[in-house]
Parts: C-alpha cells; sequence; structure tokens
C-alpha cells in the first residue's frame, strides 16, 4: 500500500522482482574437527536484517546449553528456528563416522528460498575447497521444514534457567504498559507504540539520556518511564491480520516472556489476563531472553507479554529487530530508575 491508501502498482515494478531467480553458488565455510575432541562448541548468531533462519547440522542434534548469553538446563534438539539479533550456544558430540556434513541454514521467511550450506569436517586438514563433498542426511529441506516428523525443533517454551532466575510467588508488578504493534499510514511506516520513532530527534535534540527524566520528549509517545528496583510488564499486542513475528530487542537486561496468545488482550494486566485464561501464563519457569518473537497474526491478533525487573537505571533502546521496521519507527526508549539517574552536568543541561 502507498501512502494515502492507494494500490501498489505491481505492473510498474520490473519482472525480476518476483519472477527470476537466479542461483549462485558462493564459497563455503570449512568448520575442522577433530573427532578425538568428543565435542565441538559452537556460538550461533543471527546478524540477519529481515529473515529468519533454520540452523542445523546433517545427523547431528544440538545440545542447546545457553540463549541470548544466558545459561539454560540443557536441551537436545535437532534444529534451531534463530530470528533476527538470538543467539545460541550449543555443544555438538562428534560420534559419527570422520567425513564431511552439511552445516545448514535454510530462510524460513516467506519472501525467498535462500539456503547454505557450511561443511563439519572430521580429521581433514586440506585447504582445497573442492576436497569436502557433503552427502550426509539433513534434518531440515531447503525451506527450512522438517523432512519428517521425527525431526525436533528447539521449542523455547521448553527452556528453563539454570540456576532458576523467576522468583517465587512471582514479583508484585508495579506498572503494566500495553503496547501496540503496527503499521501507521503507510506500508514502510511503524510504531511500537501507536507512535513513530523518528531516528531524527537524537539529530536535533539533547539525546533522551543527556535530559532530565521529567523532560517532555519531542517525539511523544516514545517513551516508558520507570522506577528502580521495580517489576514491569510489557505486553505487546499485534492487531492486524497478516503481520509477521516481530522479534522485540530489549536492550539492558533481559525480562521473562510470561505468557502468549491468540486473539485481543482485553485485561489491563496480566493478573487479570491469568485469572481468565491460566493456561496461556508460565509463572514458575517463563524463558529469560533479551528477544521476545511477537505470535504472527495468521488469523487475527496475537500477544505476548513479558517481565522484567528495573535494576540498571538509565536510557535503552526498545525496538524491532526487523531492519525495515526500526528504521521505518517500530522503536521506542525505556527511560529505567529514573529515580537513581544521577544529576545532569550543567554543560548537558539545556
Amino acid at each position: 500500500m502507498l501512502a494515502g491508501g492507494s494500490e501498489t502498482n505491481i505492473s510498474a515494478l520490473p519482472e525480476e522482482i518476483f519472477n527470476v531467480c537466479s542461483a549462485t553458488q558462493g564459497s563455503r565455510e570449512i568448520v575442522k574437527a577433530s573427532s578425538s575432541a568428543k565435542w565441538l562448541a559452537l556460538d550461533v548468531i543471527s546478524t540477519a536484517g529481515i529473515d529468519s533462519f533454520a540452523f542445523s547440522i546433517d545427523e547431528h542434534p544440538l545440545w542447546v546449553y545457553a540463549v541470548d548469553g544466558h545459561y539454560i538446563e540443557p536441551l537436545q534438539v535437532d534444529v534451531l528456528g534463530i530470528s533476527n539479533g538470538e543467539r545460541y550456544s550449543v555443544f555438538v558430540e562428534l560420534d559419527k563416522p570422520a567425513t564431511n556434513y552439511g552445516i545448514r541454514l535454510a530462510s524460513t521467511a516467506l519472501a525467498q528460498l535462500i539456503d547454505t550450506t557450511a561443511v563439519l569436517a572430521y580429521d581433514l586438514n586440506s585447504t582445497r575447497e573442492d576436497v569436502y563433498p557433503v552427502n550426509s542426511t539433513p534434518f531440515t529441506t531447503r525451506a527450512g521444514f522438517g523432512v519428517s516428523t521425527d525431526v525436533t525443533f528447539f521449542d523455547q517454551s521448553q527452556m528453563v534457567s539454570f540456576p532458576p532466575q523467576f522468583p517465587q510467588p512471582p514479583p508484585k508488578v508495579d506498572q503494566t504498559f500495553i503496547l501496540k504493534l503496527d503499521t501507521v499510514g503507510s506500508s514502510y511506516i511503524w510504531a511500537l507504540n501507536d507512535t513513530v520513532f523518528d531516528h531524527a530527534i537524537d539529530n536535533t535534540d539533547p539525546p533522551l539520556l543527556y535530559q532530565q527524566p521529567s523532560a517532555s520528549n519531542p517525539g511523544g509517545n516514545i517513551t516508558i518511564t520507570t522506577k528502580n528496583n521495580t517489576w514491569v510488564d510489557l505486553v505487546f499486542t499485534v492487531v492486524t491480520v497478516g503481520q509477521p513475528p516481530h522479534p522485540i530487542h530489549k536492550h539492558s537486561n533481559k525480562g521473562f516472556i510470561i505468557g502468549q496468545g491468540e486473539g485481543s488482550f482485553n485485561w489491563t494486566s496480566v493478573a487479570a489476563a491469568a485469572a481468565v485464561i491460566p493456561q496461556n501464563f508460565n509463572l514458575v519457569t517463563p524463558p529469560l531472553r533479551d528477544g521476545f518473537i511477537t505470535p504472527p497474526t495468521v488469523t487475527g491478533p496475537t500477544w505476548l507479554a513479558v517481565r522484567y525487573h528495573v535494576v540498571n537505571p538509565g536510557a535503552f533502546m526498545l525496538h524491532c529487530h526487523i531492519q525495515s521496521h526500526l528504521n521505518g519507527g517500530m522503536a521506542m526508549v525505556i527511560l529505567d530508575g529514573v529515580d537513581e539517574w544521577p544529576e545532569v552536568p550543567e554543560d548537558r543541561q539545556i
């Protein structure tokens, strides 16, 4: 859609946008391993701007032991679904015959078929790429789907912090912010709370970090203000049908993903919602992350609830990790622990 609600003129676009696909063959990364080492440790990080991916190593299950830099009770999976900005640490047992195994990354986004294969090579030291043929059996198709129903994908709901992190009984919530994720006026203009974040504000005004917490910011409804040592609930609501998963990233400390669901979030607090739909919440061992992926709106609205403890006073970004969404304004600033902010130096006050 164009500004003003007019329809996009598809015929004006070059044919190769949708109908021409040119295969490419790039270089391959070779990960060399010695079978005598028994185990290999890998850190898997998505630096993607748009796509989400399925990561796997042929015939080698992955033992996930850390997520977003945070230890969890190890989970054995065949495939990792990786979204923008996510980080996973895995162990790989080197217990297969010494040969070459495909390390696969397949796009799971609808926009385009993109996949690539690196190589896990046992006991081989050649520098020639052509001596690393891959004939191993993959866990996924080129589109990132499991090749059978027996393939196990990482399930965030199964991750448990090690050691346990969520307080029991669940902490009292001091503030709740219900945030609406949607486009505003045009398909390329986005907002995290109805108001588009104008990235120019730090160029035209003092950065929010150097303003008094009580100052009225020029962007309108783009800030959240909290006090130190309080607990805050962020409820992300996606109301428009056809929205993709939004990988929301929180700077500073992590948050607990305590609930999610389909349909409208018709409550003013998590407590009120949990009283009606307790099956949608985990208030015992919720995942602890700094990235929160909202459910896609395939047939109707969806929502995701995150709870965090304010322990690091300062100004921090909260934004969608899809680059075009962030550039389009889907961001806010959290002014955490304003009661513990230091005095603003006189030469920085405006």
